[in-house]
């Protein structure tokens, strides 16, 4: 990361702001700069990162019913829990 990029990190961006390092319309330059990285993306589906324990638990399903859109019957209740 270059000297000028630091001063558009978003953890100190606010703090650049509030001290007049940059200004919005330096801000806004510096977006219309970055390359356009869609071609780059991939999608990812939260039910391909969560655990199987938790699909279990909490949706009632394993991971295989999730990702084919089936919903399985309502959890039971744990012993403690309403």
């Amino acid at each position: 990361m270059n000297k000028s990029e630091a001063l558009f990190d978003r953890r100190v961006q606010e703090m650049n702001f509030r001290e007049g390092t940059i200004s919005e319309a330096d801000y806004a330059k510096f977006l219309k700069s970055l390359p356009d990285r869609e071609a780059n993306a991939v999608e990812v589906s939260i039910l391909d990162l969560a655990p199987q324990s938790y699909l279990r638990s909490a949706l009632g399903v394993t991971k295989q019913q999730a990702a084919e859109g089936q919903a399985g019957a309502k959890p039971e209740t744990r012993k403690g829990q309403k």
